[in-house]
């Protein structure tokens, strides 16, 4: 897996992995402790990373972009 994107807020984290799965991409989103204990609505202290498999990391990055 592959680091593809960080987010501020898990929600969004959360919106761009169903959209990337909906296209085929598996994908896995990793809160980080920070998110939970101070969600905050634009981005709290911690980062919400997503991840995707090395070989699709260039079409999910392109679908994100586009959407």
């Amino acid at each position: 897996m592959t680091l593809l994107e960080t987010f501020g807020s898990p929600e969004n984290a959360y919106i761009a992995a169903g959209m990337l799965r909906s296209n085929g991409i598996a994908c896995e989103v990793s809160e980080s402790a920070g998110s939970e204990l101070f969600p905050a609505p634009m981005g709290g202290i911690g980062e919400t990373s997503l991840y995707v498999d090395s070989a699709k990391a260039e079409e999910a990055l392109r679908l994100l972009r586009e959407h």
